[in-house]
């Protein structure tokens, strides 16, 4: 082997060694960026459903409180009555 094809050889596997370190630190980030991300979004939808289980009284109470189950046709319905009620009010004045 001549001393070209020997340095030659050396930096080529000086290259491969360092190619293999920037691939395998590449990897590690990808994991990591990986699990960061499913944590992330794991917070943002248990405190999205914590939110709504911690509001769903408010909610339920203010339902009772327009008189219907929670259906939208009676909320229209309760509206409709108002506008009625409105209407026969503004027009008698």
């Amino acid at each position: 082997m001549t001393p070209d094809e020997r340095s030659l050889l050396e930096r080529t596997a000086a290259m491969v060694a360092e190619n293999n370190k920037i691939l395998r630190s590449m990897r590690s980030r990808g994991r990591w960026q990986m699990a960061f991300q499913i944590t992330y979004w794991v917070i943002i939808l248990g405190l999205t459903f914590g939110a709504i289980y911690l509001i769903q009284p408010y909610i339920d109470s203010l339902m009772s409180a327009l008189g219907g189950n929670g259906s939208s046709g009676s909320i229209g319905q309760e509206l409709q009555q108002a506008m009625q009620m409105y209407k026969t009010t503004t027009s008698t004045q």
